[in-house]
C-alpha cells in the first residue's frame, strides 16, 4: 500500500471507521492467544469487512513461543485493499513518556514489503478527526529482509495525547510473518535544547566530513543487526554533536569509535597511519554470513523497482578500507557471521534507543546539529546511488562541505531548504527535486507561466486573475521577477539550461495556500500598458495552454494525439480513426500519465519495439567503486494490427522528461516520424525517493538510461529535426505555433 493510501487509511481508522472501541492497554501482543486460522484476538483489521485476495491468521511459524502471525495478499486483491493489523490503545498510561514499539517480521518477497506503523493522536475536535501528533509509517526503512529480524519505532507521547495506534501492513502481493511485538516505555533521555547558529570552525568541517563519511558506510554497507534496526535520522544529529568539537585526528577516532561500537562493533576507527588491529571478526568456521545487497537504495516503498536487502550467504565478503580524513582511518567487513540469535559480534545496543536523541517526526531546524545532520543523511545516499556522477563530474563533496557551512549560521527550515535544494542542484538530474512536508506551501495562483523568447511570460489564466495569455511578469509583490528567476535557478536540478529556467519560472510563484501575490503585467497588446492584479494562490497546479479535444481531427485526414493526458482506453477507440487518417501529431510536449507503451508503439511500427537502455546500478560497496549495471525493464513491444501508416510528427520541447524522452527516443532511433519543437529535457530514468528529518522528499533519478546504441543520454536528451518554438505574440493569439508548424511538415508536399 503508498504511504498515500495508508495516511488516508489511518485517518479514517482515526474517527472510528470500521473500528471497533478503543482497548485500555495492549493485548496479546505475542500472539500466543487464539487458534490457527483466526485473525488473533486483541487485534483488529483496519477495515471489518472481508476482502477477497487478503487474509491475517495465526500460523505456527513463530519468532518466539508457538504461534505467529501471517500476513498474505495474492494477485486477486484490489490494489486499495487494506492489509493491516492494528491494536488502538488509550494514551493515558503513556502521556509525558517515550513508547517503543517493536516486532519481529520477515516476508517472502522483497518487492513486497511490510511496514510497521504508529500514530499518536490528540483528543478529537466536535465533528472532526483528532489531530496527529506523530506519525511514521516506516516508508524510509521498510521490511524487505527474508530472514526474522527484529524492527522498531520510537514516539515520545504529549501530554495531550488521547490514544495510540501502532500496527503492521503487507505491501504489495505477497506473504508476511510477524511476532513476538512489544510496546513499552523506555527511560527518555534529555533532549539537548536547540543549538544556535554558529559558524563551521576549520577542524570541525573536517571532523563533520569524516564522520560523514563513516556514517554513510556504516549504515548502508555494514550488516549488523545493530545497525539495520538503528534510527540513523537520530543518529546522524547526536553524531554531530559528538564529534564536531574534536580537537585532532585522536580525540575524533575516539569519538567515532564510542558512537559507533554499539550498533558496529566489528568496525575498526583507527588513527590514520598506526598499525592496523586485527578485525573484531568471531570466529566464523562454517558460519552463514550477512550482507547488504542493493539495486539500487531501496529507501521508499512508493518506487519498488529499487530493492535494499540484508541477506545470508556462504562466504565472506572482501572488507573494505577507506581513509576518513582527519587522521581517522576504518576498516569495516562488508559481511558478518550471523546465527539463529543475529549477527556476530554483538553489538551492546540497538535500534532507535541506542542514543540519545529525539524522535521521529519531532525534527526542528531551527536546531543546528539537526540541520547539518540532515545534509549528512542526504549526501549520503546520492553519493552511493546516483548514477550519473560519471556524466555531470560534480564535485560532490565539495557540494557537502558548503552546504554544511551555509547550514550552520542559518536560522530555521527556510533559510535551510534552500540550502538543501542548492546541494541537490549540484547533481545536475532534471529529476531531482526537494519537496517540503507540508503541502500547503507549494500553491499556485490560477494562472500558468513559461520561458518565452527570453522572459517570464503568462500562457494561460483563470479570468478571475486578470492576467491575459501573453502578459510578461514584471514584478512580484514589488520585487523584479527577473531577479526573483536568477535567485530561483541555482535551487533547480537540471541535466540542460532549458529545464531549469522552464522549472524555475512554474514554480516562482508558488507558495502557502490562501496568500495573495501583486503582480505587474506588461500587456502584449500594448507594451507601453502596465497593470497591477492581485492574485490568490488557490491551486496546487495550474494547466498550461492545450486542445479541449485529447484526441481530434486538426483538419481533413490530420489527427492529433494529446499523448499527455490520452487513456489506454480512449487511445484504443481510437484507432479505427487514427488508421484511416493521412497524417497524425502525437504531443508528447507532457509526459505520458495514463498510456502504457506497448498500446502506442504496437501500432506505430511494423517490426518488434525496444525501448533505450534501462539499467539498475547494483552497489556492493562504498562510493560507486564496485558498482555494475543490470538491464531493467527495457520494453520489446511486438507489432499489432491495426498499423497507423500515416505520417507522423512527435511534439516535445523543454517539458519533455522521463517517460516522454523514453518514447522520444524510440521514434529518434527507429525513424517512426519527425520530431517538431525544442530540445527535451536530458533527463530520464526511473525516480528514486527518501525522506528526511523536518519531513522533507528528496527525489532523484536512480536508473541510467543510455540511447539505443549505448551513448550517453543524459545531458543530451532529444533535439528535434524541425525546430519550433511559441512567441509572444502567438500566445497572446491563443496560437499553438509548435502544432502550427508540425501541420505544415505533415501536409507539405513530398
Amino acid at each position: 500500500m503508498p504511504r498515500a493510501l495508508l495516511v488516508v487509511l489511518l485517518a479514517v481508522i482515526a474517527i472510528g471507521g470500521g473500528i471497533a472501541a478503543q482497548q485500555t492497554a495492549p493485548a496479546n501482543l505475542g500472539f500466543e492467544s487464539g487458534a490457527p486460522g483466526e485473525v488473533p484476538p486483541g487485534w483488529q483489521l483496519a477495515v471489518a469487512q472481508p476482502q477477497p485476495g487478503v487474509a491475517a491468521r495465526i500460523v505456527t511459524e513463530a519468532r518466539n513461543g508457538a504461534q505467529g502471525v501471517l500476513l498474505s495478499r495474492d494477485a486477486t486483491a484490489a490494489p486499495t485493499a487494506s492489509l493491516n493489523l492494528l491494536q488502538l490503545i488509550d494514551a493515558t498510561p503513556y502521556r509525558g513518556r517515550r513508547v517503543r514499539f517493536r516486532m519481529a517480521a520477515k516476508v517472502d518477497t522483497p518487492g513486497s514489503p511490510a511496514q510497521m506503523w504508529m500514530r499518536v493522536d490528540g483528543p478529537a475536535p466536535p465533528g472532526a478527526p483528532p489531530p496527529t501528533l506523530f506519525l511514521d509509517t516506516m516508508d524510509d526503512r521498510p521490511i524487505v529482509s527474508k530472514e526474522w529480524s527484529y524492527y522498531e519505532i520510537v514516539a515520545d507521547v504529549p501530554q495531550e495525547a488521547a490514544r495510540i495506534l501502532f500496527g503492521v501492513y503487507l505491501v504489495g502481493a505477497g506473504n508476511a510473518w510477524v511476532d513476538d511485538a512489544t510496546l513499552e516505555s523506555l527511560p527518555r533521555p534529555d533532549v539537548p535544547k536547540p543549538e544556535a547558529p554558529k559558524a563551521i570552525t576549520r577542524r570541525g568541517l573536517v571532523n563533520l566530513m569524516a564522520f560523514a563519511r563513516l556514517l554513510g558506510y556504516v549504515r548502508h554497507f555494514h550488516p549488523s543487526d545493530e545497525a539495520a534496526a538503528t534510527d540513523w535520522d537520530a543518529f546522524a544529529i547526536a553524531g554531530v554533536r559528538a564529534v564536531e568539537s574534536s580537537t585532532d585526528g585522536d580525540a575524533l577516532t575516539r569519538r567515532l569509535a564510542d558512537l559507533f561500537r554499539p550498533i558496529a562493533p566489528a568496525v575498526v576507527i583507527v588513527p590514520s597511519g598506526s598499525a592496523r588491529t586485527a578485525a573484531r571478526d568471531a570466529d566464523s568456521g562454517e558460519q552463514k554470513q550477512r550482507t547488504w545487497r542493493h539495486v539500487g537504495f531501496g529507501l521508499s516503498t512508493t518506487q519498488n523497482v529499487y530493492r535494499s536487502e540484508r541477506v545470508v550467504v556462504s562466504q565472506p565478503v572482501p572488507e573494505f578500507t577507506a581513509e576518513l580524513g582527519g587522521g581517522v582511518s576504518v576498516r569495516m567487513p562488508l559481511s558478518v557471521p550471523t546465527d539463529d540469535s543475529g549477527t556476530l559480534p554483538r553489538g551492546t545496543m540497538g535500534g532507535a534507543s541506542a542514543t540519545p536523541h529525539l524522535t521521529r517526526g519531532r525534527f526542528t531546524m531551527t536546531d543546528r546539529a539537526t540541520r547539518l545532520g540532515t545534509l549528512l543523511l542526504a549526501w549520503n545516499v546520492l553519493q552511493h546511488s546516483y548514477p550519473y556522477f560519471d556524466v555531470v563530474k560534480t564535485p560532490w563533496s565539495v557540494a557537502l562541505s558548503t552546504a554544511l557551512q551555509e547550514a550552520a549560521t542559518e536560522k530555521d527550515d527556510r533559510e535551510f531548504g534552500a540550502t538543501l535544494r542548492r546541494m541537490i542542484a549540484a547533481l545536475h538530474d532534471g529529476q531531482a527535486r526537494v519537496i517540503a512536508g507540508d503541502p500547503d506551501l507549494q500553491f499556485t495562483p490560477p494562472l500558468a507561466l513559461d520561458w518565452i523568447e527570453g522572459a517570464i511570460t503568462v500562457v494561460s489564466a483563470d479570468a478571475a486573475t486578470g492576467a491575459l495569455p501573453g502578459d510578461l511578469v514584471l514584478s512580484v509583490d514589488g520585487t523584479p521577477a527577473a531577479s526573483m528567476l536568477e535567485a530561483a535557478l541555482p535551487l533547480v536540478s537540471s541535466a540542460k539550461p532549458q529545464w531549469a529556467s522552464a522549472r524555475a519560472v512554474q514554480e516562482l510563484l508558488q507558495g502557502p495556500k490562501g496568500t495573495t501575490l501583486k503582480l505587474r503585467l506588461e500587456r502584449a497588446a500594448d507594451p507601453s500598458q502596465r497593470v497591477e492584479v492581485t492574485v490568490t494562490r488557490s491551486v496546487a497546479s495550474y494547466p498550461g495552454p492545450r486542445r479541449a479535444e485529447v484526441i481530434g481531427e486538426l483538419e481533413s485526414g490530420v489527427m492529433y494525439v494529446d499523448l499527455g493526458r490520452v487513456t489506454e482506453s480512449d487511445f484504443i477507440a481510437a484507432l479505427p480513426a487514427l488508421a484511416a487518417a493521412k497524417g497524425i501529431v502525437f504531443d508528447l510536449r507532457t509526459p505520458p500519465a495514463y498510456l502504457r507503451p506497448e498500446p502506442l508503439f504496437s501500432h506505430l511500427a511494423e517490426t518488434p519495439v525496444t525501448s533505450p537502455q534501462f539499467l539498475l546500478p547494483v552497489i556492493p560497496a562504498p562510493d560507486r567503486e564496485q558498482t555494475t549495471f543490470m538491464h531493467n525493464g527495457e520494453w520489446n513491444i511486438a507489432p499489432a494490427a491495426p498499423f497507423l501508416a500515416a505520417k507522423k510528427v512527435f511534439l516535445t520541447d523543454a517539458h519533455a522528461i522521463g517517460y516522454a524522452e523514453s518514447c522520444l527516443e524510440i521514434v529518434r532511433a527507429l525513424k517512426l516520424g519527425e520530431i517538431v519543437g525544442s530540445p527535451t529535457a536530458g533527463t530520464n530514468g526511473t525516480v528514486n525517493r527518501f525522506q528526511l528529518p523536518g519531513d522533507y522528499t528528496v527525489l532523484f533519478t536512480g536508473t541510467k538510461v543510455l540511447m539505443h546504441d549505448g551513448s550517453q543520454y543524459h545531458g543530451i536528451g532529444i533535439t528535434p529535426g524541425v525546430a519550433a518554438a511559441p512567441t509572444r505574440a502567438g500566445v497572446a493569439a491563443g496560437r499553438d505555433e509548435v502544432l502550427e508548424r508540425a501541420v505544415q511538415v505533415l501536409t507539405a508536399a513530398p
